[in-house]
């Protein structure tokens, strides 16, 4: 067996590996109720990360054409169709996150509807304090 092939298979199995520990981080989340509100972020944004980390490697095989040629045409169909799922899903829930917190922030924006006339005044108020 040559060196190659030898380091690409310990990427690979380091990789998945990785994986199977984010996988039971995330279960385990649930298992950790009740959360506070910041330890629910800090959980969020790490399955931000994981999931960064997973796309650039996605990337990575997609820009190495060795790689893309050697995949099957029937494998090659089977991963696009799981991937294009998975970017519905997320597109789905870009769009209907954003007019949920868009809202919310415009419900909760400290000056919402002031005229400009009335933002000099309320800033001179608030130098006078």
């Amino acid at each position: 067996m040559n060196i190659l092939k030898t380091r690409n298979q310990k990427v690979q199995q380091d990789w998945i590996k990785q994986r199977k520990k984010y996988l039971k981080v995330i279960n385990d989340f649930k298992n950790n109720e009740p959360r506070d509100r910041l330890t629910k972020l800090s959980e969020w944004q790490l399955m931000h990360f994981m999931m960064q980390e997973s796309q650039q490697g996605w990337s990575h095989w997609l820009s190495n054409i060795y790689i893309m040629e050697s995949i099957p045409t029937n494998l090659l169909d089977e991963l696009m169709e799981a991937y294009k799922y998975i970017v519905l899903k997320s597109l789905e829930l870009d769009i209907i996150s954003t007019k949920k917190v868009g809202k919310t922030v415009d419900e909760n924006r400290k000056f919402k509807d002031i005229t400009v006339e009335e933002k000099d005044q309320t800033e001179a108020m608030e130098y006078r304090v």
